[in-house]
């Protein structure tokens, strides 16, 4: 009688494990699950748009674009006292410790070392599961994720990095500034300016071929993938030209004798592509980039 009691148990026991196993697995409505999230093109999308949102807000939303950065170049008028305006007056005076610059200092490098995990993270899944997605997305995304790792990992080396120091060109390889995070680790992650660059070569390279914005491919080409609309407005996120723009301020603030001749000829496949009329202004409108039937005979000769 025992015998068959124990098994009894033993049986209710499994089956209660499993079902409690079952039970904690649930995910809830408002989340989704990582391997599912980068199972399609969508997914991939979608978590690229995410970070460009989470460049907005404290990032260059605010305190990166026109305030913080701003107030600290004193380009506006100066703030005479601190009793009403006390952040304004107190980054305008270089005082990154008090209670008021201290919080909006640290926010700034926590929100932006909160993209660059979002990133990283994006681009070992794109790697992980480079068979989803047709080469027009692989290249976009992938370029477009690259190159906003760059831009913000530059703007907190100016930021939080040393400054202009003598022999900058030589030593700058070297110093170790701000953690240049590749991957989502929690060891430290490396420190150096030819990572930046890397980035960025890289990124042209993607995007050269495929971005819509350099014309090298015909409006037609897009078609099959643009139902959502993924690829309009190329003048709003980090396109090929946005990249060799970059690239050429990276390499001016470097300061090396070829970064000089490196950062002209960035710049100047930007001043080619205006005077060839694929003016930057007017990307966004070449064929609107709109559903088959909106696309004339001139937009695909």
């Amino acid at each position: 009688m025992k015998k068959y009691i124990y098994i009894i148990l033993i049986y209710m026991t499994s089956l209660i494990a499993s079902s409690c196993s079952d039970w904690f697995d649930v995910t809830a409505p408002s989340e989704i699950r990582k391997d599912d999230h980068f199972s399609s093109v969508t997914g991939f999308q979608q978590s690229l748009i995410g970070c460009y949102i989470g460049m907005t807000d404290a990032l260059y939303g605010t305190n990166l674009s026109w305030f913080a950065t701003e107030i600290m170049a004193h380009q506006f008028n100066p703030y005479v006292n601190s009793t009403n305006i006390g952040l304004a007056y107190w980054l305008q005076s270089f005082n990154y410790t008090n209670t008021y610059t201290t919080p909006t200092v640290e926010e700034i490098w926590e929100k932006a070392y909160n993209v660059i995990v979002n990133v990283n993270d994006e681009l070992a899944n794109i790697e992980e599961k480079k068979e989803i997605l047709d080469d027009l997305n692989y290249h976009i995304i992938k370029g477009e994720l690259l190159a906003i790792r760059a831009y913000i990992h530059f703007d907190l080396l100016r930021l939080y990095g040393y400054g202009n120091w003598s022999q900058r060109d030589t030593e700058l390889d070297e110093k170790r500034t701000i953690p240049y995070a590749t991957e989502v680790s929690k060891d430290p992650a490396p420190q150096t300016i030819k990572l930046l660059l890397n980035d960025l070569n890289e990124a042209a390279a993607l995007l050269k071929d495929y971005d819509p914005i350099t014309k090298t491919k015909a409006a037609s080409f897009y078609q099959e993938y643009n139902e959502e609309g993924f690829f309009n407005e190329r003048t709003l996120r980090m396109n090929y030209y946005a990249v060799k723009a970059l690239q050429a301020r990276v390499y001016l603030w470097r300061g090396k004798n070829e970064d000089i001749v490196n950062a002209l000829s960035a710049a100047n496949e930007i001043i080619t592509a205006l005077e060839n009329n694929i003016a930057i202004n007017e990307m966004y409108t070449y064929c609107n980039f709109l559903s088959p039937e909106t696309v004339n005979k001139s937009c695909t000769s």
